[in-house]
């Protein structure tokens, strides 16, 4: 009886749902949830940011050091990545799935980055084959419920963006560099953002929760550069798993729908990082409006 209770619970969650043309917390099929953005959240970090969607949070911190670069890429700087989950956090996971789950955002993040050319490595680069800046991207779920890696990237670019490196003076004769007080800020060159989506019996829901993603047909990520004129075809990053069949329609309304996504946290992404100073005043949960 038990065992039938647990199968009867999902197909009644998705029987509401097609009834309703409402979700479990009473969203539209196509209305994200509330976003929340933090930042420098981490006082010992380089760059930090706290990123909140409805009840699924990250936060991102950055550590730099001077290095030397790989051997492969003498003259680029060195980008890490790093995925793990709080301990208080996300307890319904057993240890192999946060293993896997940790894994597959952290290539996620690392492909968008790496595709968009969102930092040019070689301005990392002091005195090739010698010394080089190594930025490490940590990155903590604190409560996994959906969305996990549009939080991850998003926590990523924000914390990044309020990074401060050190200025060297370099002397290029003798390979040297010299310690200076100034700092500056990396050039992040362009601000991809992602957006995922679930099929459930053929209806397209947008920022799905844990259970809409358990629940689903299909799994669909999308990555693009809100900058980028509307009819651009860059698209830096696109998943597709499960069984749906993705058709011509479907996949122009997924770009129309993650645009209009990206825009939004763009907007939410600069009206928080530009700021002279950021106080808890400041931080409020901010609505896409549909």
């Amino acid at each position: 009886m038990a065992e039938l209770f647990k199968i009867l619970q999902p197909l009644q969650f998705i029987q509401t749902i097609l009834n309703s043309g409402k979700r479990a917390d009473g969203r539209k099929f196509d209305e994200s949830r509330h976003v929340l953005i933090s930042c420098d959240c981490v006082t010992s970090a380089n760059g930090s940011a706290l990123i909140k969607f409805g009840t699924s949070s990250v936060i991102c911190g950055i550590t730099t050091s001077l290095v030397k670069p790989t051997t492969i890429k003498p003259d680029e700087g060195i980008i890490e990545i790093d995925v793990r989950f709080s301990n208080t956090g996300s307890n319904e996971l057993e240890n192999p799935d946060r293993t896997t789950i940790s894994g597959y955002v952290r290539e996620c993040v690392r492909k968008i980055l790496s595709h968009s050319k969102c930092i040019n490595l070689k301005q990392l680069c002091l005195i090739p084959r010698k010394y080089c800046w190594k930025i490490m991207l940590e990155i903590i779920c604190l409560n996994m419920d959906g969305s996990i890696v549009d939080l991850s990237l998003l926590a990523s670019l924000v914390a990044l963006k309020q990074c401060n490196l050190r200025k060297y003076e370099i002397d290029n004769e003798f390979d040297l560099i010299t310690m200076t007080n100034e700092f500056e800020k990396i050039n992040i060159r362009t601000y991809p953002m992602l957006c995922t989506f679930v099929i459930i019996d053929k209806h397209l829901l947008i920022d799905p929760t844990m259970n809409e993603e358990e629940l689903s047909n299909s799994i669909i990520r999308m990555a693009i550069d809100p900058d980028q004129p509307s009819d651009s075809d860059c698209i830096y990053l696109l998943e597709a798993t499960g069984s749906c069949t993705i058709d011509e329609n479907l996949l122009k309304n997924i770009h129309m729908k993650t645009m209009k996504r990206a825009k939004f946290l763009r907007s939410v992404m600069i009206k928080y990082t530009e700021k002279q100073q950021n106080n808890d005043d400041d931080c409020q949960f901010e609505t896409m409006q549909l």
